[in-house]
């Protein structure tokens, strides 16, 4: 039998694949670079937020900050994580997507604001006036928490990480700066900090649209129009994957509002000076997943998505890892240093968010990872699991107060992570079907990767991932996708 040939590599194909193997480590880089400088801006904030509202009203600016970005999450139905998808995988339908959704944007806003009302007076009432008035203020932020998730999406889409760090940089600026100038007026109360928070999501949620709006993609020969998805499969796509882009920890913040709700506001404003802590891994855990997801979605399904995934979840591990030990030693000293006293329950309580966190960002990545791989309910089933787990532990811990709640968002966590490695690991390393061909049946379009990284020079956007914990992801949040997340304010930490 003749020996088989050995497989050659032409030396411009292999610095061209060295080059693209740079260009993902740089842009990890970046977002986990933006990542701590949002953190860090965020610990400042909330640090003054604790120290201007008290344990009290902490707790309720926390919840309102809860009920407006738990809305904004939902209203979108998945459309920013379908977005980076599609664009991602074709950048010439990006203008047509575009030019379909603004519709459905504005008609999102305007039902999101008059649910929001209406669960503020289910939830808020009429007994305490500032509360209420700051519970109105709240909702004038629903604009700019939508436009900073539709913003976040087309950049990682579009590969502009560099942009994408100042976009999520912008907004905790903006409020640290508004909180340093109450303090130094004197009139840090409730509604005021509540209008700041409101200031900086519309601020630069029109930043964001207009920097990502005006830019024009490149001309393609063929017709974008004709390839573009309906809304029926972007529908299809982001609602199987919605779940699976956030997480009850990174956007719904369903623990911050079992303790609100079920214990007391004054235990709320002590546990979110924990979660603010364990943001620190998770928003490391984010960065990575917010490069993973177009990066595997660019490859059009190629095989070899498993391989990748285990890359990425191991970066994950080898980042987040020693910022959870160093910090499990350090809160003795750091919390009682930055809030008073006043917070020394939160040491045991952040001691646990942290272990939470690690479990959370290694699903986060795993999820990101299968979607770009074109399964998106992997992550959504193994979010539903944990998401049923959490309230199930938080009643069998119920006893414990919010230090039950912290233990039970640990087994939320690794029951989610136990489930999506199953079905990871069960899906077969194969593409997923191709695009659909052209109306007049020309062959399906090739998939692209992402463009290549732009100087985002004097691009500022938003993108709120700060002391409350989300899309960002996908989400944005995740978002949204990243959905990333979008809180950053007075529910952080």
């Amino acid at each position: 039998m003749a020996e088989e040939a050995p497989s050659v590599v032409d030396p411009p194909e292999r610095r061209r694949r060295a080059g693209r193997v740079a260009a993902h480590h740089r842009d990890t880089a970046i977002t986990v670079a933006g990542s701590f400088a949002v953190q860090l801006v965020a610990l400042i904030s909330g640090v003054l937020v604790a120290r201007l509202l008290g344990v009290e009203n902490r707790g309720r600016a926390a919840l309102l900050v809860l009920v407006a970005l738990v809305i904004a999450q939902l209203g979108t139905l998945g459309l920013p994580l379908a977005l980076t998808y599609w664009i991602a995988r074709d950048p010439a339908v990006e203008r047509p997507l575009v030019a379909s959704l603004r519709r459905v944007f504005l008609g999102q806003i305007a039902v999101g604001a008059a649910i929001q009302c209406a669960v503020l007076y289910l939830v808020v009432g009429l007994g305490v006036a500032a509360f209420w008035i700051a519970g109105l203020v709240s909702v004038l932020a629903m604009p700019g928490l939508f436009a900073v998730q539709y913003s976040l999406a087309l950049l990682q889409a579009q590969g502009r990480f560099r942009a994408f760090s100042a976009v999520r940089l912008l907004a905790p600026c903006v409020y640290s700066l508004g909180l340093v100038v109450v303090a130094v007026i004197g009139r840090g109360g409730l509604v005021a900090i509540m209008a700041i928070w409101v200031g900086s999501a519309a601020l630069t949620g029109a930043t964001g649209l207009i920097l990502t709006l005006g830019r024009r993609p490149g001309a393609s020969g063929r017709e974008p129009e004709s390839r573009a998805p309906g809304m029926r499969p972007m529908l299809s796509f982001g609602l199987r994957g919605f779940l699976g882009s956030i997480s009850p920890l990174d956007a719904f913040q369903l623990d911050q509002a079992i303790v609100g709700l079920f214990v007391s506001p004054a235990a709320l404003g002590v546990y979110v000076v924990g979660v603010g802590f364990a943001n620190l891994p998770r928003f490391a855990a984010q960065s990575i997943g917010i490069v993973a997801y177009p990066h595997i979605a660019g490859k059009g399904g190629a095989a070899g998505v498993r391989r990748e995934t285990w890359r990425f979840v191991a970066l994950t591990l080898l980042v987040c890892g020693p910022i959870v030990a160093v910090l499990e030693i350090a809160m003795p000293t750091i919390v009682p240093l930055l809030f008073g006293h006043a917070f020394d329950a939160a040491t045991g309580l952040a001691r646990i968010l942290l272990l939470a966190a690690l479990l959370v960002g290694l699903r986060r990545v795993m999820s990101d990872c299968a979607r770009g791989g074109g399964h998106p309910t992997l992550g959504t089933a193994a979010e539903v699991v944990a998401t049923a787990a959490l309230p199930v532990g938080a009643g069998l811990l119920a006893g414990d107060g919010a230090r039950g709640v912290s233990w039970a968002l640990v087994a939320s966590g690794a029951l989610g992570l136990a489930v999506l490695m199953v079905g990871f690991l069960a899906t077969p390393d194969r593409p997923p079907p191709p695009p659909l061909p052209p109306p007049d049946g020309g062959p399906p379009p090739q998939a692209h990767p992402p463009p290549s990284l732009e100087d985002p020079a004097a691009l500022v956007a938003f993108g709120h991932a700060g002391g409350g914990r989300g899309a960002a992801s996908a989400g944005a949040g995740r978002a949204p996708d990243g959905n990333d997340r979008l809180d950053d304010g007075p529910g952080a930490s």
